[in-house]
């Protein structure tokens, strides 16, 4: 090869990389719509989360999948992924259900509270990240908000 031709590849490349690693997008809103309980089994229990996510960006956003878990009273009792989540297209939303599933051995700290000191409502955090297709940054969530509960 020509001492010109690497030269021009190399320019060409720093170019490519350099116009990949600039793409400047806004997160994703994410919010809660609904929590469901699932079926139980023993002491394995799972939550489908139903989310609104919205795109306030002029380009689709392919998402390649997601990791999540779900916080009641600063105690993480549930976590998950999914890869079934589809493009969110330009100024679009989608509504999307996802399922969290966990051991009641994951939260003694939670359990023990709450039979020393009964609810009428949790706090609730949601944590996520949300991985990208096609070299678009990952993004990250946290919605919180409040769970009555049901007597």
């Amino acid at each position: 090869m020509t001492s010109t031709f690497k030269l021009l590849l190399l320019l060409f490349s720093v170019c490519i990389l350099t116009s990949c690693s600039t793409v400047s997008l806004d997160p994703p809103a994410v919010s809660v719509v609904n929590i469901r309980p699932q079926h139980s089994g023993g002491l394995d229990f799972s939550v489908q989360i139903g989310l609104k996510i919205s795109n306030p960006n002029s380009v689709a956003l392919p998402i390649r999948g997601m990791s999540y878990a779900l916080m009641l009273n600063n105690v993480e009792v549930l976590q998950g992924v999914s890869n079934d989540i589809p493009t969110i297209a330009a100024y679009g939303t989608e509504n999307v259900n996802l399922t969290l599933n966990s051991s009641l051995f994951s939260a003694p700290k939670l359990l023990m509270d709450l039979i020393k000191k009964p609810q009428n409502a949790f706090d609730y955090e949601l944590r996520g990240k949300i991985d990208m297709a096609n070299f678009l940054p990952n993004f990250n969530f946290s919605e919180k908000g409040t769970l009555p509960v049901r007597e």
